[in-house]
């Protein structure tokens, strides 16, 4: 809440005017973190190399959450919370079906116009994608682990013909 009022400002009585409670400030960084995911991965998944603008949304989002303090273990910290709040816990399902669901759409698309050519299902290629970058999340809080490590996994597995394997 410090950081908050810091950031904001206002006072914990003029932030709690707006939110009832921690909880709904919680409550809303899930929302504006969703929509937020939502909208990159519409963007990316329309590029013709989905890889690297894959990469470069991760950069960009990367350095947007520097400006505003949001770090790895913060956002660790907000999924940690599912376990202990059944509210929390369905915010997160239904973020993680909604971006799986878009994942989804975009890359029948990308394969029906032949900018993915992977012989994988929609839902494997889905599954991992949604699972490369929830690890970048996790690979933030190491300065020596790197998301680059994953780029020439990630376009094997969406362009295995056209790929060097590692």
């Amino acid at each position: 809440m410090k950081d908050i009022c810091k950031e904001s400002g206002m006072r914990s009585g003029h932030i709690y005017y707006y939110f009832k409670s921690k909880a709904e400030i919680i409550e809303e960084i899930y929302n504006i973190g969703s929509a937020d995911m939502l909208e990159r991965i519409r963007s990316m998944l329309e590029e013709d190399d989905i890889v690297s603008a894959m990469y470069e949304n991760y950069y960009t989002s990367e350095k947007k959450r520097r400006e505003w303090n949001i770090t790895p273990a913060l956002r660790l910290e907000l999924i940690a919370e599912t376990a202990h709040n059944p509210r929390f816990a369905a915010l997160y399902r239904e973020s993680e079906l909604a971006i799986r669901v878009e994942i989804s759409s975009a890359v029948t698309r990308a394969i029906s116009e032949q900018r993915l050519k992977s012989s994988l299902s929609v839902d494997h290629i889905a599954n991992s994608l949604l699972l490369f970058w929830s690890a970048f999340t996790v690979l933030g809080l190491s300065e020596d682990a790197s998301p680059e490590s994953f780029r020439d996994t990630i376009r094997q597995l969406l362009h295995p013909r056209d790929s060097v394997s590692a």
